[in-house]
């Protein structure tokens, strides 16, 4: 039997534009009165359980990680830690995986501190 009535067409694309303006947009600090310092995806991205969320140093090294990533929006936030989660691997025994984030994203900031000091030596009459 034949299939009869509409042809199948495909979808029309989607342009970035429309892409983007569908794309939704959560922020990785929470809005309004909250017990945790960032949003809790992103805990629960890292298995944290409650008492780990109130952690000071975890806090701290989240803080970091986020600083590293350059973005206010947590998916493309969680996004960039994934790929360099995949980058680097598996974290050695005893370390976790915010450990090993945190190492990274403190010394990436360092070497980029350290070539922006070097670039001004280097050339002292250009800003």
């Amino acid at each position: 039997m034949e299939n009869q009535g509409m042809a199948k067409q495909a979808p029309p694309p989607v342009t970035a534009q429309a892409e983007e303006a569908f794309k939704p947009k959560v922020p990785i600090k929470p809005l309004g009165e909250s017990d945790y310092q960032f949003s809790p995806h992103l805990y629960n991205h890292f298995g944290l359980n409650d008492i780990d969320r109130f952690s000071e140093n975890i806090n701290q090294n989240l803080e970091t990680i986020i600083k590293w990533t350059g973005s206010d929006d947590l998916g493309e936030a969680i996004y960039k830690i994934r790929q360099l989660e995949l980058q680097l691997g598996q974290p050695p025994n005893g370390m976790t995986r915010i450990k090993q984030l945190y190492n990274w994203a403190k010394i990436n900031s360092q070497i980029s501190e350290l070539k922006s000091i070097r670039g001004a030596y280097a050339n002292p009459g250009k800003q």
